[in-house]
C-alpha cells in the first residue's frame, strides 16, 4: 500500500502511509486507539471505498473498492465486531454467499456438511453441531467461527482486528496456536492490538502508527527472526 490516506468528516485517519508485508510474515499493527489501524486495515480489505490509495499484490496493482474485489486479491478480514448471524446456523454462517443449491434452489446439504467440516477443522472445532446456532456456542467459539468463514475463502493474506479484546489466557493461547500454524502454512498474517505481551507471543514484525501516521520510531530486535519497525 503506497501513501494512502482516509479522510473522515473532520478527521484526517490515515495519511499518507506505506504499508507492506511479505508471505508468510505475521506483521503486527500497533497504535492507541484512534491511531488509524483500522481505517487502515478496512481500506485493504474493500470495506471503504472513500480513499486514496495505491495497492499491490504480488507486485501487480489492484482495486480494492469493494469486499468483493478484496476477496479476489486473497485479502480476508475478520473484523473487530463480529458479523455472525445469529438466527442461522453454524453451517450456513460459514458458508454465506457460497452455498451450493441446485437447479430447483435447494441447499445441497450434504456439500454444505463437507465444506463446513472442512473450514471448521482448520480452527479445531470440527466437533461443533453444524445445526445448532450460533446463539448456542460461546463468544469464543463464536469468534473462531467467523475466522474460520474467512479461511474458507481461502485467503493469503488474512487480518485480524483485536482478536483477543473478550479472550481469556488459555483461548488466547488457543488462537496463538492457529496463526502460527497459518504462517507455517505461508499465510501473510497482519494482527491489530494495542496489547503489548501478546506481540511478544505473536508477531515476527510490528509497525507502529500515531495520529494516523506510521510512527517515525525503530526498536532493535527483541530476539531472532523479531522486528520492531516503526
Amino acid at each position: 500500500m503506497e501513501q494512502v490516506s482516509k479522510q473522515y468528516p473532520g478527521k484526517l485517519a490515515v495519511d499518507r502511509v506505506d504499508f507492506s508485508l511479505r508471505p508468510g510474515v505475521i506483521r503486527a499493527l500497533m497504535g492507541e486507539n484512534g491511531a488509524g489501524k483500522s481505517s487502515l486495515m478496512k481500506m485493504l480489505a474493500g470495506a471503504l471505498a472513500d480513499y486514496t490509495l495505491h495497492t499491490f499484490v504480488a507486485g501487480k496493482p489492484v482495486s480494492l473498492q469493494t469486499p468483493a474485489q478484496a476477496a479476489a486479491c486473497g485479502i480476508g478480514m475478520v473484523y473487530q465486531e463480529l458479523s455472525t448471524a445469529q438466527p442461522i446456523s453454524i453451517g450456513e454462517n460459514l458458508l454465506v454467499g457460497r452455498l451450493t443449491v441446485s437447479a430447483f434452489g435447494l441447499v445441497n446439504r450434504k456439500a454444505l456438511a463437507e465444506e463446513a467440516r472442512s473450514c471448521l477443522k482448520q480452527v479445531g472445532l470440527e466437533h461443533l453441531d453444524l445445526e445448532a446456532r450460533i446463539k448456542e456456542i460461546s463468544q469464543h467459539e463464536t469468534q473462531l467461527v467467523e475466522l474460520a468463514e474467512v479461511l474458507g475463502r481461502k485467503p493469503n493474506i488474512l487480518v485480524m482486528d483485536e482478536p483477543t479484546s473478550a479472550l481469556s489466557h488459555s483461548e488466547f493461547e488457543r488462537l496463538s496456536e492457529i496463526i502460527h500454524k497459518l504462517r507455517a502454512q505461508g499465510m501473510s498474517i497482519i494482527y491489530i492490538s494495542h496489547h503489548l505481551p501478546e506481540i511478544f507471543t505473536i508477531a515476527d514484525r510490528v509497525t507502529v502508527m500515531r495520529d494516523g501516521k506510521k510512527s517515525a520510531r525503530t526498536i532493535l530486535p527483541m530476539s531472532p527472526g523479531s522486528h520492531w519497525c516503526g
